[in-house]
């Protein structure tokens, strides 16, 4: 998109921002920065006020001039990305390829969000967690601290995932208040949901079905087209 010189007068007519320059929408500007532009608020709008500075973009379209999208500190939007609706990507996150962060949906901390991936609904990925591929995010699922969120697999209800070297690949499904933590892998076409846990360095995969509340843990592997349900604890 064209780009013209900002010179209207912003933080409520008492200053101007300098070296900027003018997209083209009524809610946000950008001064150039290496090969990004810090976004700066010219409009006020949720916990944004005019001529506040925001995160970095790659280009006018990574962040929607509706709603109350922001990207805030350090975060970096860039590539064919679109953060929209009322998403926010702040703290030193990254957002890249063809990645869409939308609804309420937040990206935090050093987390990554990238290739064809979605985060929306309301919810949270933070941490160094990175979600890419076709993975999408979403309800109210929480995806924090390292781990990795690929391929086509879904994190979504109120589900958690959490840890350092968690992995929920392939065509996984992790749902409900299920949560997958420790060093746990989930994937194939695994199904872990209800408020079943997987835990430690157990892995679920084939066509497996993990729900209920049952507990797997410790070298546990559910595997094949293996149901486990109840209150079962399974750890081997």
């Amino acid at each position: 998109m064209g780009l013209r010189r900002f010179t209207d007068v912003v933080n409520e007519g008492k200053s101007k921002v300098p070296d900027s320059f003018d997209f083209e929408n009524d809610k946000f500007g950008g001064v150039e920065e290496g090969k990004f532009y810090r976004i700066y608020a010219k409009k006020k709008f949720s916990d944004v006020k005019v001529g506040d500075k925001g995160g970095l973009i790659g280009m006018e379209s990574n962040l929607s001039d509706k709603g109350n999208c922001w990207i805030y500190d350090e975060a970096k939007v860039y590539e064919y990305t679109t953060v929209k609706d009322d998403a926010v990507v702040k703290d030193d996150a990254a957002v890249f390829d063809e990645a869409v962060v939308k609804g309420k949906a937040v990206v935090q901390g050093n987390a990554k969000v990238y290739g064809s991936a979605d985060v929306y609904d309301k919810a949270e990925v933070s941490g160094f967690s990175r979600i890419y591929d076709d993975a999408k995010v979403y309800g109210s699922a929480y995806v924090y601290r390292s781990p990795r969120v690929y391929g086509e697999a879904r994190v979504y209800g109120n589900a958690k995932v959490i840890g350092d070297d968690v992995e929920v690949y392939g065509k996984a499904k992790v749902y409900g208040k299920a949560k997958v933590y420790g060093k746990a892998k989930v994937y194939d076409d695994a199904e872990v949901y209800d408020g079943a846990k997987v835990d430690d360095n157990a892995e679920v995969y084939g066509e497996a079905r993990v729900y209920g509340n049952c507990w797997i843990y410790r070298k546990a592997e559910v595997s094949g087209n293996t149901e486990v349900s109840g209150n079962t604890k399974l750890n081997k």
